[in-house]
């Protein structure tokens, strides 16, 4: 008799077969739901696994062909090493394996949150209620608990913390330049293809050296990494990628050491977008984290509230903060995202003065034991030292004396 994850593995292996038309199963993959989570709990799969299944499924139907496609991949990835390991010995789920669309708001997850037990419902320390922005990222359709956990390493415990997980820094599609134009001391992003990769060893024979060279049809550039080889298999040539670096010289050439890259999305390089480019963690992608953070930022900023008066905005001639928020991570061009940089870097410096005020507040409220000094008993003091004070120093106890009493 074939156990639940072998079941599932058939089914998911005829939806490949199949094209991802959603035929796999009479009425549609996600009506094996009901009695596969139930034949899952009864074989005491871990509920981790079983919740990142129902997660990925449950709005399967909903999907395009590419975003099926992604879900399946990843649930085969995800259960491969479920048969030759026990279920106290399950790995983590691995949200790496494949880019998991987090779904759609238009489509709200109708699963309950099920954050582990030994995760806190919101951000460390928070005694807030986990509804709203301080919900945790495993009401998100896709999001499980595996997923969560792994994305606490970046401290993102609720939806507010991806409001304010502001990228690193962005690829501008829309100021691409071509290498036969690069300068020696240009830091910018340029998008190429990898003609030639190879790893060497180092004159001394302990670390490695990985050389590409890279053309986009008007020059080429070498680039250059060290102790990387892994870098030779994910970029074969042929590979069109984004570059992100500075322009150095040696023996009178061009090159870009140790730049960053991803894969080129052609979408964004139709459209001639400005990219956000996020801080990973290991098993997450870039292209993964992006849409899950459009997704969250054009469903969530426009409903936060702006808690500065329009007054002072105008005044001071500053965006609304969802405006801000959303430019922040999707900008329409360079001078919104100045813009939006500006709102958020006042807020930062306002509400710092509001703390150090709040301070100054609490400390001139406070009351404490007074001191009385009699003239004589200071006088004894300062007449036994080897020195006369200076008027300046006579104020300054003074002032000390004033405030003790």
């Amino acid at each position: 008799m074939l156990s639940p994850i072998e079941k599932l593995q058939k089914f998911l292996k005829l939806e490949m077969d199949r094209g991802y038309d959603n035929r796999a199963v009479l009425g549609g993959l996600d009506k094996i739901l009901p009695t596969w989570e139930t034949e899952s709990r009864q074989a005491n799969i871990p509920d981790q696994i079983t919740q990142e299944v129902i997660a990925q499924l449950k709005g399967y139907p909903l999907m395009d062909a590419q975003a099926r496609s992604e879900a399946i991949q990843n649930l085969i990835t995800l259960l491969q090493p479920i048969q030759s390991s026990s279920p106290q010995d399950q790995p983590a789920p691995d949200p790496e394996a494949a880019d998991a669309p987090p779904g759609s708001y238009n489509q709200p997850s109708r699963r309950p949150a099920a954050p582990r037990p030994n995760r806190p419902p919101t951000s460390p320390g928070s005694n807030l209620p986990t509804t709203g922005l301080n919900a945790p990222l495993t009401v998100l359709p896709g999001i499980g608990p595996g997923y969560a956990q792994t994305l606490q390493s970046l401290d993102l415990y609720t939806l507010g913390d991806l409001l304010y997980y502001f990228p690193r820094r962005y690829d501008d599609y829309s100021q691409l330049k071509p290498i036969n134009r690069l300068e020696y001391g240009d830091e910018l992003t340029i998008a190429a293809t990898i003609q030639s990769i190879q790893a060497r060893a180092s004159r001394g024979g302990q670390h490695q050296v990985i050389e590409a060279v890279v053309t986009d049809g008007t020059g080429f550039l070498r680039l250059t990494w060290f102790n990387q080889p892994w870098i030779v298999n994910k970029l074969p040539p042929g590979t069109p990628v984004i570059l992100a670096g500075k322009i150095d010289m040696y023996l009178g050439r061009l090159v870009m050491n140790s730049p960053e890259w991803e894969p080129i999305e052609q979408e964004h390089l139709h459209t001639n977008r400005i990219v956000p480019v996020y801080s990973l963690t290991a098993r997450v992608t870039q292209r993964w984290l992006r849409r899950l953070m459009h997704k969250t930022i054009t469903f969530w900023a426009p409903r936060i509230p702006d808690y500065l008066p329009e007054s002072v905005r105008e005044t001071s001639g500053l965006l609304n903060l969802p405006t801000a928020i959303l430019q922040c991570h999707f900008p329409d061009s360079q001078e919104m995202l100045k813009t939006a940089r500006n709102r958020l870097a006042f807020d930062e410096i306002f509400l710092l003065q509001l703390g150090v005020l709040r301070q100054k507040q609490n400390w001139q409220a406070a009351t404490a034991e007074s001191f009385t000094v009699p003239d004589e008993w200071l006088a004894a003091l300062t007449d036994h030292l080897p020195y006369s004070l200076t008027g300046a120093q006579q104020r300054a106890l003074q002032d000390i004396r004033g405030d003790l009493m």
